[in-house]
């Protein structure tokens, strides 16, 4: 069986690992999101909702070296660090009303799966329309292999109570 699948980094975190890819899948999963804003942030916005996560740690694997790599663990450290070059470079350098340097919205789609791991480790916060931090997000893995050579994934995150989406992304695809 063979997949064509967007290369992503699995998280160990709050989430628990994802579902494996390829397979039918339809999981939601609730992950505890953070009850402040992080130091030093960068906030995504969505439909009113606002997810905010720490830039420090972003810029550090940001600046990250690429390097030729002999494993898997080197493969994806390389991709997350160009991933989370791309949301460093599409953040402003003035503060939005959190504080944060707010990511373009226009960020390149790939870029936002650092983004999901940020939520799926528990390390986001996550503030509604009407500025209340939110306590859970859920987290909804959809997997639907057709065959052998055919099939889709998508992983999306929005808030539990209205159901406002937040992320949307292509997992896997075969």
């Amino acid at each position: 069986m063979f997949y064509i699948a967007i290369p992503i980094m699995l998280a160990l975190a709050t989430a628990g690992p994802r579902p494996p890819r390829g397979v039918e899948v339809d999981d939601v999963r609730m992950v505890s999101a953070l009850s402040q804003t992080p130091q030093d942030c960068l906030s995504y916005t969505r439909d009113g909702a606002s997810i905010l996560f720490e830039g420090r740690r972003i810029s550090n694997a940001a600046q990250q070296t690429r390097k030729m790599w002999s494993s898997e663990a080197e493969r994806t450290a390389n991709l997350f660090a160009f991933r989370a070059r791309q949301l460093v470079q599409a953040a402003s350098r003035s503060p939005d009303r959190f504080g944060c340097r707010a990511v373009n919205a226009s960020v390149d789609i790939n870029a936002l799966f650092v983004l999901l791991e940020e939520i799926e480790a528990g390390r986001a916060a996550v503030v509604s329309e009407d500025g209340q931090f939110q306590p859970k997000l859920a987290i909804h893995y959809v997997g639907s292999p057709c065959g052998n050579l055919c099939g889709i994934g998508t992983i999306s995150v929005s808030l539990p109570d209205s159901g406002t989406s937040l992320l949307s992304l292509l997992w896997w695809q075969v």
